[in-house]
């Protein structure tokens, strides 16, 4: 929780960031960051245990917030069509990316293969850096990999960051365990390193109120593949070849012209290093400040 000093003399702003205001009466004015609805959303049984809560806790903040704040337009946008309110209620704040941190400046060679060798990574790579949970899509990525023509996987492995025994078990029934790494328990220094090393990353879930991996990606000079759907395309801008995360074929296609276009990953990356501008963390603050002096 954050309390600052409110607009025009009339108190306190309270400012809560974790989708939920805590149960206590606030002497000022309030307002609730409120990311996504995922568990509203999305129909999995996975989020069926999530649901209800999540439901009350958004109930309770169009109660009694002052203001709301998201991440995207399409969340706004999703928040007030699922609950029926003026999304004029709701302010967009941008997460952003620090562009110093995912820099390629100063990266000596000894980093990268002293990574290589903690983490056995292969030396081309086709990355997907992020959680498992079923809106996240891995076993989409797993199948579209499995399509690539077999000596395009023999130069290019497919590099998961914590899966579940579920994704190593499809990587073995479609027999590509043999062209799959997957690693866990990264820490935050060495995720840029591990971005800045691969030859393309994939963001293929269903549903995301921002996806932070898509600019990650693209601040480390990484050509990027992402879903068509929610969040995604407004994050990407015309940064990223957009696909239709149920179309593995489309996926497996899209993974394959990004490796063999030289002057397609070219232009991808240098569209990218172009969209990370829109994320800046100081302009995101900026933006918050006003809200919080405005409410």
């Amino acid at each position: 929780m954050i309390a600052c000093a409110g607009g025009g003399g009339t108190g306190d702003v309270y400012v809560f960031f974790a989708n939920s205001l805590p149960q206590m009466r606030l002497q000022g004015k309030t307002i609730a960051v409120l990311h996504d609805i995922i568990p509203l959303r999305m129909k999995h049984a996975f989020y069926s245990s999530k649901a209800e809560g999540c439901r009350i806790n958004v109930e309770d903040i169009l109660l009694r917030a002052s203001r709301i704040v998201t991440v995207s337009e399409f969340s706004r946008n999703d928040i007030a069509d699922f609950f029926g309110i003026d999304k004029n209620r709701i302010d967009v704040v941008y997460n952003g990316v620090n562009a110093d941190e995912f820099s390629r400046h100063n990266v000596t060679d000894e980093t990268y293969n002293r990574l290589r060798e903690k983490y056995c990574l292969p030396s081309k790579y086709v990355l997907y850096f992020g959680g498992w949970e079923p809106r996240k899509n891995l076993e989409g990525v797993i199948s579209a990999y499995s399509l690539l023509p077999p000596e395009l996987r023999r130069i290019y492995q497919l590099v998961v960051t914590n899966p579940s025994q579920g994704i190593k078990d499809l990587a073995q029934h479609k027999g590509i365990s043999e062209d799959v790494h997957f690693i866990s328990n990264i820490p935050a220094a060495d995720k840029p390193r591990i971005y800045q090393m691969a030859s393309v990353s994939l963001w293929l879930s269903f549903y995301e109120g921002f996806g932070l991996p898509v600019i990650e990606a693209q601040a480390s000079g990484v050509p990027v593949i992402c879903s068509n759907v929610t969040s995604m395309p407004e994050v990407a801008g015309d940064a990223a070849i957009l696909v239709d995360p149920h179309d593995t074929k489309a996926i497996a296609s899209a993974i394959e012209r990004v490796l063999t276009d030289e002057a397609l990953r070219e232009a991808l990356i240098a569209k990218g290093y172009e969209n990370i501008k829109r994320f800046s963390w100081d302009e995101s603050a900026q933006k918050l400040h006003d809200i919080i002096l405005n409410v």
